[in-house]
């Protein structure tokens, strides 16, 4: 699945670099001058106009892996239903908000709880700041972690909201969480071994141009590669996501009900059939049929005894 999506991005990447770097770049100005037209006073509607475009970058990328022309009416298309993208976006900060922030103050409170109970055992207070300490921080360490998976749980609704226009702005985010069955694992892994390979290409570099005499010139190779990243990292991310996005979910996990039933059928299935014995049939004398004995033909002429 990684491998499949890295593919489709790159051999996009490979045929429409200058098309879509520019699209990305069109949509960065777009976005500036709208939050610089509209600040101070109504700053809300110069983040809202870049969320839209933001999202009909989407589109943009959905078609570039379909083999279809892109331009800038994909950009904008988001503004036909504009009120429904801002609603689906706005909604996915919120629960990401509510994961994250939740998470952190369940952790301060489990550390307040703590030090106040410690604090009226007198020597023992300390331990009990040890422990509230301890616990209070697995509390937030397994919030950020459900915060992680929750951020690519709802990654594919800025797609849902481009390409199916049945769904509401509520319904957005579940359907994300649905289709990112089975592949949140491999979109993670994706964006790592992004940030590896530029870590570890960029680390190599930058040692090399401490090479004397010609580490100026891998200096210039590390400030072009940086200058590549900088102007490419965004698309890549976006097509390999949308290439995710087009795979296939996993099914659903059955219920309990559905794990009975397809017992219940392969039992059936795969059930030996009982050996039964063969009945015999059973004996029958045979019929005799009954004649009745011939009496000879009456003669006159013959005496009676």
């Amino acid at each position: 699945m990684l491998a499949q999506a890295y593919k489709r991005a790159f051999s996009v990447l490979a045929k429409k670099p200058i098309r879509l770097w520019g699209l990305s770049l069109l949509a960065a100005i777009v976005s500036f001058f709208a939050g610089l037209l509209t600040a101070p006073f109504l700053s809300l509607v110069g983040i809202g106009f870049s969320i839209v475009v933001s999202v009909g970058m989407s589109k943009v990328y959905l078609d570039a892996l379909d083999n279809k022309e892109v331009n800038s009416d994909q950009l904008f298309a988001g503004f036909k239903r504009m009120w429904t993208v801002l609603g689906g976006m706005a909604w996915q900060a919120l629960w990401l908000f509510i994961w994250l922030v939740g998470s952190l103050a369940v952790g301060g409170l489990v550390m307040a709880l703590f030090a106040a109970l410690g604090s009226g055992f007198g020597r023992a207070a300390g331990v009990f700041s040890v422990i509230g300490i301890v616990l209070g921080s697995i509390v937030m360490i397994a919030g950020c972690v459900c915060f992680v998976i929750k951020t690519y749980a709802y990654k594919f609704v800025p797609y849902i909201l481009m390409t199916r226009e049945d769904v509401s702005a509520t319904q957005a985010l579940r359907l994300s969480v649905q289709l990112t069955r089975g592949k949140k694992g491999s979109m993670f892994l994706a964006d790592l071994l992004f940030c590896v390979i530029v870590g570890v290409v960029a680390g190599i570099l930058a040692a090399l141009s401490a090479i004397p005499f010609i580490g100026g010139l891998f200096a210039i190779v590390l400030v072009l590669f940086i200058v590549i990243v900088i102007l490419f990292s965004e698309i890549f991310q976006g097509l390999y996501n949308a290439a995710f996005y087009q795979m296939p979910a996993a099914p659903a996990p059955a219920q309990p009900n559905q794990f009975a039933n397809q017992f219940q059928q392969f039992q059936q299935q795969y059930q030996q059939p009982q050996y039964q014995q063969p009945q015999q049939p059973q004996y029958q004398p045979p019929q005799q049929q009954y004649r009745q004995p011939q009496q000879p033909p009456f003669n006159p002429q013959q005496p009676q005894q």
